[in-house]
């Protein structure tokens, strides 16, 4: 998988005193509180504390990641790796994708790297500066590729290696990659194919589509 740093921001703040985070039924609030659950699991009884979101983001993980990523600040002083990888390891627990354990490293690297369960994250030079917006939401369905599968799976690596090269370059020829990224999402989760400067990620059991543009980094 391919994180790049975004113009997204999100703030929270931890506030002492009360329960919950955001608005009930939040599934991004639900996974943090089920997150402190399996954290009490480990350490003991928590401080009555609760994340306070200051600036909201497009998408669910980032606000999951936000919430208990301040939360593990709160509680260690200080975010080193070993302590992300404690959080990786409740991450899967809760049964989410690996999207969010790899999207975890973000704050520790602090740019853009390649990363894969089991192998590790390569670091990337900066190369162009990415702009999103959330654009789309669509359900999420599996599509059985069946004979396909391994050739789907070359498929999805190449891009994901190709994509590295080309942001690291500067972004040219990032449209071609992206038609074949969207290519991919139709043959597995059957969603639409689109038109336009469009990537696609997983948000907690949904697609989101986000329209992307790139610039030079400075």
């Amino acid at each position: 998988m391919l994180f790049l740093p975004t113009n997204e921001r999100i703030r929270v703040k931890i506030a002492e005193g009360g329960r919950g985070g955001a608005q009930p039924g939040n599934h991004a609030v639900m996974m943090y509180q089920a997150f402190t659950e399996f954290l009490k699991e480990e350490v003991g009884e928590l401080p009555s504390i609760r994340p306070v979101i200051l600036a909201r983001p497009g998408l669910m993980i980032w606000e999951y990641l936000a919430m208990t990523t301040a939360l593990i600040d709160y509680l260690a002083g200080e975010t080193d790796e070993s302590i992300l990888e404690a959080a990786q390891v409740i991450d899967r627990r809760l049964g989410l994708g690996e999207e969010i354990v790899g999207l975890r490293l973000s704050p520790v690297i602090g740019g853009p790297y390649v990363w894969r369960e089991g192998e590790g994250a390569i670091e990337l030079g900066y190369g162009a500066r990415v702009t999103i917006r959330p654009a789309r939401i669509y359900p999420m369905r599996y599509v059985d590729p069946g004979n396909f599968d391994s050739a789907i799976t070359h498929i999805a690596g190449f891009v994901t290696i190709e994509a590295a090269k080309t942001f690291a370059g500067g972004g040219g020829g990032v449209d071609h990659l992206a038609r074949i990224h969207r290519g991919l999402w139709h043959a597995l989760y059957g969603v639409p194919v689109s038109d336009g400067n469009i990537i696609l990620v997983r948000d907690m059991g949904h697609a989101i589509a986000l329209e992307f543009s790139l610039g030079a980094d400075t």
